[in-house]
């Protein structure tokens, strides 16, 4: 299969936060697109041309807490998932998260 990505932010220049808590906002926006080969759940194998029930798209938007310059960030992120057919589930979710690098 393949996919694709598309991803778009801004790091404000001005600092918020009280002492060694002080971060910036980062802003964001990705799209993503997935295609996969075949039909896991029918035989038509490899290659297969009509949609894959797998098949997505995908809109994120969120906000990363940068701090430490890019040492530790804290994200948060509202995610909704457009399936391929109409049989599919949409997803909508959060995620919050925190990265820190030693």
């Amino acid at each position: 299969g393949y996919g694709y990505t598309i991803f778009l932010g801004y790091l404000l220049p001005w600092k918020v936060g009280y002492k060694s808590l002080k971060g910036q906002f980062q802003p964001h926006i990705q799209w993503q697109d997935f295609h996969f080969k075949g039909n896991p759940w029918t035989s038509t194998g490899l290659g297969a041309t009509r949609a894959n029930p797998r098949d997505r798209q995908r809109i994120d938007a969120g906000v990363h807490y940068v701090l430490d310059a890019f040492n530790a960030r804290a994200t948060l992120v509202y995610f909704n998932e457009l399936p391929s057919t109409r049989y599919t589930k949409r997803i909508n979710g959060v995620t919050l998260a925190m990265q820190i690098q030693f």
